[in-house]
């Protein structure tokens, strides 16, 4: 618009954009776009941050999946360790006793694919059995394991760093025993060698994503296992932040940090073992993680233009681009609230044993320490009763693990029915134990709970030809108090209780027996 000489404004060919319909017309599809826009925008931001918690999430899940695969395996180690050290205390290192360990070892071998060999090796490192029937005049009193056992007083097990076997073709990891004989002197090492391959067997198996490495390591950063495999970094000592984190005694974390000497971020998850001397981290690509975050934004960005192009074009069909726009946020919403859902589902079943329902061994004994420190600092009463089945082998022997699965139902169902508080914390403690935690509860109040759980599983009357009573019976130890002296540790309460049912067992099993009191 311009002036004539008088000052009198005059439409030009534009002016009708000046118009108020042409104005708010203008204005409606600006606010539309920015809006449009802003929006896209924020859920992006948004979308984001959710798809990076849920990567870390999966890290962290797989990262406890493989530690606890690893730990079972040093476990069910030390477990044969164990047998095999106090045979040659009890039987001597001769012969026959040695004959013996040998037939044991090959079928110790042959059960379980993670392990080697099985091999004892007198007080000069020689090699007097082994599972695999190598070379028995080997040396040994070189290796890292044997002088740790030499040297050193104490009985517990030492994971030793990995090694080449003979042919120099596969690796595995030393997890060995101190031998002694009846003077207490040292007499020799027994020694597993655990299949390292039988680990990367087993990340292979969870189909992990490309660029992943896995890394299980002892806590002074010593590699034990290493995926993918890489001989270079067998048994050497990294100090990185993982182990930065192991100083600082943290037992997990998930960071993100840019990969060494590449141009790349990487989600790190990081899970160290409260049992044994280990720590387990897992590396995925943050690129790869994100993967369908970038196409779901590269696809939500096209959108965005095409819509804006659309909105600028043909300004009539805007209300119907909205009304698509707001439909597509609240199937993406409801998306998302699913998701959360799931989530917290899969969250619930980590806490879960499968079989049974009850709280799984790792929840219970998060639970167990943070009830006792409850009850020390408020001078409360805890109690744990610990239950087993009687002649349970027999009865899975007799009837398959099928029934003998159905048969542990019975009874975590029936300990939940037998629980009426909020805090009380029903578990499966492994195998055919379960365990029951009271806080607020007397060691007399819990043998209440104890012998009704007991009556009402005699009462159900599961058949069980083998035991003395024609039907599944328990076996209970209780104890419980408030903690003191005689018992200062969630430990010291869990010994206890399992003195109590060891107790039980002895008098005859179908009882329950309470904590003797400590010597004064």
């Amino acid at each position: 618009m311009t002036s004539d000489p008088q000052g009198k404004p005059v439409a030009t060919g534009s002016g009708c954009l000046r118009s108020p319909t042409s104005r708010q017309l203008l204005a409606l599809l600006l606010i539309g776009c920015l809006s449009l826009a802003a929006l896209t925008f924020w859920h992006i931001l948004d979308t984001h941050r959710h798809h990076s918690a849920q990567a870390q999430l999966n890290a962290a899940n797989l990262s406890s999946t493989l530690l606890n695969q690893a730990e079972l395996a040093i476990v069910r180690a030390r477990t044969i360790l164990f047998g095999f050290s106090e045979r040659l205390l009890n039987d001597g290192i001769n012969e026959r006793s040695l004959q013996r360990l040998q037939n044991v070892a090959r079928g110790q071998v042959g059960e379980y694919a993670e392990i080697h060999d099985l091999f004892v090796l007198d007080q000069h490192g020689r090699r007097l059995i082994s599972a695999r029937q190598t070379e028995q005049s080997a040396d040994h009193s070189d290796r890292e394991y044997f002088r740790q056992h030499r040297a050193h007083t104490d009985t517990a097990i030492h994971i030793g760093l990995p090694l080449l076997d003979e042919s120099g073709s596969r690796w595995f990891i030393p997890v060995s025993r101190r031998v002694v004989d009846q003077a207490g002197e040292f007499a020799g090492v027994v020694v597993i060698a655990l299949e390292v391959q039988a680990f990367l067997d087993y990340y292979r198996s969870l189909h992990l994503p490309p660029n992943s490495v896995v890394t299980l390591r002892r806590t002074d950063g010593s590699v034990l296992t290493h995926w993918p495999l890489a001989a270079s970094s067998m048994g050497s000592t990294l100090n990185d932040a993982a182990q930065q984190l192991v100083s600082r005694r943290l037992r997990e974390a998930v960071v993100t940090q840019r990969a060494p000497e590449e141009d790349a971020r990487q989600i790190v998850s990081f899970h160290a073992s409260d049992a044994q001397p280990i720590y387990l981290t897992v590396s995925l690509d943050e690129r790869l993680a994100l993967a369908q975050w970038n196409r779901q934004t590269g696809s939500l960005l096209l959108s965005l233009l095409l819509a804006l192009a659309v909105i600028a074009v043909l300004g009539r069909k805007l209300l119907a681009s909205l009304r698509a726009r707001d439909a597509a946020e609240e199937n993406l919403r409801l998306a998302y609230d699913n998701l959360c859902k799931t989530n917290q589902s899969l969250t619930m079943l980590a806490s879960q044993d499968g079989l049974t329902g009850l709280a799984n061994r790792r929840h219970f004994d998060q639970m167990l320490e943070r009830q006792f420190a409850r009850a020390t600092h408020l001078q409360e009463p805890i109690s744990l009763i610990l239950i087993d089945v009687d002649n349970f082998k027999n009865f899975n022997d007799t009837f398959g693990h099928q029934q003998g699965d159905d048969c542990l139902r019975r009874i975590g169902d029936c300990l939940r029915q037998h629980l009426h508080r909020p805090a009380d914390l029903a578990a499966r403690y492994g195998g055919e134990e379960l365990a029951i935690l009271l806080p607020n509860t007397d060691e007399a109040g819990a043998a209440t709970v104890a012998e009704s759980v007991r009556d009402a599983i005699y009462a159900d009357n599961i058949a069980n030809p083998d035991s003395p009573h024609g039907r599944v019976t328990l076996s209970i130890g209780v104890a419980g108090g408030i903690p003191s002296s005689r018992c200062p540790t969630a430990l010291a309460l869990l010994q206890q209780a399992d003195q109590a049912l060891y107790q039980a067992k002895r008098s005859g099993k179908n009882r329950v027996a309470g904590a003797e009191p400590a010597a004064h």
